[in-house]
């Protein structure tokens, strides 16, 4: 009678090549493993063996923690930043006043003009004009922006793309082609008249008024006369240049007014 040695029999099975049954990597049987042989048969079949990544040198695993949940009051208190904006860049601080030109007797003699154009040439400072603009007004659903020949214009375009509103020109009499209403007024140094389409604004628009300067308030009364007769809602005046002296606010005593600069 032979007795079974357990010993000697896992020896001459891994002489072999045998894997014993219940051992690791076993299946229960004790047929012969090749890593060669199975890696071609995987290849044959398609089957594409794991081969795990080699450890990094130095690296250690991370524990497996439970995060806990961030309780409601914390994420009230907690800053978000926004996500940055690619190819943005912050726009610079601009002394808007060092970019305006003071021009003495012009357009007639004893009135200082405080020339806008070399404000507008320069493109940072144009831009930094056009932001403080529209700034105040981005949440008042302002729907026509009316600029006032000629440098209004150029100011309010902008201002009305921003607030994604419509543009509304108001004119010296003759130069609008449609059926107009006009008014006339006074000037710091004469006379003059404005003139607004009458399908240009209906009746309950909010209406901003865009301009480069108030001065007497002659010009702008007189805009703001011909948006009321089209039934507009004036929700504010904002303005790129304000002389303090010449109280141009008397005349729109009872409207929002904002000024950049003043003199």
């Amino acid at each position: 009678m032979k007795f079974y040695n357990e010993e000697k029999a896992s020896e001459q099975s891994e002489r072999e090549g045998k894997v014993p049954s219940g051992s690791a990597g076993g299946r229960g049987d004790a047929s012969p493993f090749n890593e060669e042989k199975a890696s071609e048969q995987s290849e044959r079949e398609g089957k594409v063996p794991f081969h795990p990544a080699p450890p990094v040198e130095g690296a250690t695993r991370a524990p497996l923690t439970k995060k806990k949940p961030a309780s409601k009051a914390s994420e009230r208190g907690r800053f978000h930043p926004a996500p940055p904006v690619e190819g943005a860049t912050r726009a610079p601080l601009i002394d808007l006043k060092s970019t305006i030109r003071g021009i003495p007797d012009y357009p007639k003699k004893g009135i200082y003009f405080y020339d806008v154009t070399t404000l507008l040439k320069e493109g940072d400072a144009f831009a930094h004009a056009i932001d403080l603009m529209v700034e105040p007004f981005k949440k008042m659903g302002i729907q026509k922006v009316v600029g006032i020949e000629s440098r209004g214009f150029i100011l309010g375009a902008p201002v009305a793309y921003h607030l994604r509103a419509g543009f509304v020109p108001v004119r010296k009499p003759g130069k609008l082609p449609f059926e107009t209403f006009e008014v006339k007024y006074d000037l710091e140094y004469g006379s003059d008249g404005l003139a607004i389409h009458q399908d240009a604004i209906h009746k309950g628009e909010k209406v901003l008024i865009v301009d480069d300067l108030l001065a007497t308030g002659g010009t702008c009364a007189a805009a703001v006369e011909l948006i009321e007769k089209l039934g507009g809602i004036l929700s504010g005046i904002v303005f790129l240049i304000e002389l303090k002296d010449l109280n141009g606010r008397a005349k729109l005593k009872n409207h929002s007014i904002t000024s950049l600069l003043t003199y």
